[in-house]
């Protein structure tokens, strides 16, 4: 993991993130309208971002797009990601 320090995180959220974990692998599974399901992995710390970045589409709608690690995924026909046990279901 680079440098960069991560916002405070409630660490009871994610119990199995720590400086021997930070930098596992972990499974991602994105999805849209008919299309097949795209599954790579990536650092806990690129997930933890994520979950911080979906937290706030709600708030912020100018956001059109969520990038995991080096992938961008658009919100058009987004259909749910998966990861770290949850699923995000988009309308």
């Amino acid at each position: 993991m680079d440098n960069e320090k991560l916002p405070a995180l409630p660490m009871i959220d994610f119990p199995d993130y720590n400086e021997d974990t930070q930098n596992y692998l972990w499974p991602v599974i994105v999805k849209y309208y008919g299309k097949p399901a795209i599954e790579f992995s990536c650092s806990k710390s690129e997930i933890i971002k994520a979950f911080h970045l979906l937290d706030t589409l709600n708030e912020n709608d100018s956001v059109k797009a969520i990038t995991i690690d080096n992938r961008t995924f658009g919100l058009k026909n987004l259909d749910s990601m998966q990861f770290e046990g949850r699923t995000y279901d988009f309308a």
